[in-house]
């Protein structure tokens, strides 16, 4: 017979145990891309689980739980994905950690504190450049430290609500929270002029995910709805709605 403080131990290692038959489980399903990579963006929810979401009609993927080695990485606020490596940057810990993301796992390397508040990330893939946002400053993130420094000269008109988007020029789109009861706002940061242009209004509040894929400006909402923005006048359509609300997206071409 065991001894119960025998059994008070075990009881003690059963939620690590639980957590790591979980993440076995998910890596004996984990996908090491979609089947065609155009027609999908990466994201991750509310639950802080990375994801497939389909552009067609084939089904949306979980990859499963953002985690580091046997524990869960929370706080997950963004994305920054070039559409093509088999890593991405995240943003988590409530947008003060700065990780390297598996694609294909969901498995997080931490890189550093950026030592600022990020809600929002993006990467040029041509460049390597990754961009974050927090409240109304523009930063540029070291992506071998994870130290955010503020670019000088510009600064946004509302709030970050949550997302960026590079486009290829020299430019990205973001969207803020400015208040309006009609939803979040589409505004463009102009590096060569140091410019933040408003766009219009979405229509949805809570765009949380941003991705510009195959020239097209697609966004998600932390309630669900994956949507389609114009570019120019920044008003958003509804595609279709999600199992599950959007806290950061992003894939390019």
């Amino acid at each position: 017979m065991i001894r119960e403080e025998n059994m008070s131990a075990y009881r003690g290692l059963l939620p690590v145990l639980s957590f790591t038959l979980l993440l076995f489980l998910a890596s004996c399903q984990e996908q090491s891309s979609p089947p065609d990579t155009a027609s999908y963006l990466l994201a991750v929810n509310a639950q802080d689980e990375l994801w497939w979401v389909s552009l067609s009609t084939k089904p949306d993927i979980k990859v499963g739980p953002v985690h580091s080695d046997s524990q869960r990485v929370t706080g997950v606020f963004d994305l920054a994905w070039d559409g093509s490596s088999s890593t991405a940057w995240a943003v988590g810990d409530a947008g003060y950690t700065l990780y390297r993301l598996e694609v294909a796992s969901g498995r997080a390397t931490r890189v550093g504190s950026t030592g600022a508040f990020i809600n929002a990330l993006a990467v040029d893939p041509s460049s390597g450049r990754l961009f974050g946002l927090g409240g109304s400053r523009v930063y540029e993130v070291n992506p071998e430290t994870g130290s955010a420094a503020s670019i000088q000269g510009i600064q946004l008109s509302c709030g970050s609500s949550g997302d960026v988007a590079w486009v290829e020029g020299a430019y990205l789109l973001v969207t803020l929270d400015c208040g309006d009861p009609s939803g979040d706002v589409l505004a463009k940061v102009d590096f060569s002029t140091k410019q933040v242009l408003r766009v219009g209004t979405i229509g949805f509040s809570g765009v949380y995910g941003l991705s510009y894929k195959n020239r097209v400006l697609y966004g998600a909402t932390a309630g669900g709805q994956l949507i389609r923005i114009d570019e120019q006048t920044g008003l958003g359509t509804l595609v279709r709605n999600l199992p599950f609300g959007v806290y950061g997206s992003q894939s390019l071409p």
